[in-house]
């Protein structure tokens, strides 16, 4: 993200007062690179609750920062297939891991929220 769009996504962040390290937070947004956000690495870099880390990564969709989608985790080699879903009823019956080429028939089940940044 740009620095100033960063400014007045940690202003409004501390006007909100989440149960969160907002400095961790933040530096944890100036070091990503990629378009997609995992809870689950914002969580383990700013050691935050994770139902907290997911309030902000929400908090930050409505304000227009990012947006939600669905990502298939492969339980078998334990990686995510690379291919993502914007809402919940786009999810496939049966998905194929490319990792194992084997078939996960759940795929609901092993469909975690990520994030896209969607402003840069």
């Amino acid at each position: 993200m740009q620095s100033n769009i960063l400014v007045q996504v940690e202003l409004s962040l501390k006007e909100q007062k989440f149960n969160i390290d907002i400095e961790k937070f933040m530096e944890f947004f100036r070091l990503v690179k990629q378009k997609w956000i995992f809870p689950d690495a914002v969580h383990h870099f700013t050691k935050a609750d994770i139902v907290e880390t997911y309030r902000v990564l929400d908090y930050l969709t409505d304000m227009g920062y990012l947006e939600q989608y669905f990502e298939i985790y492969c339980p078998n080699c334990n990686r995510f297939i690379g291919r993502h879903y914007k809402t919940y009823f786009e999810l496939p019956e049966v998905e194929y891991c490319p990792h194992n080429d084997c078939e996960l028939t759940e795929v609901s089940q092993n469909a975690v929220i990520i994030y896209r940044v969607i402003v840069e």
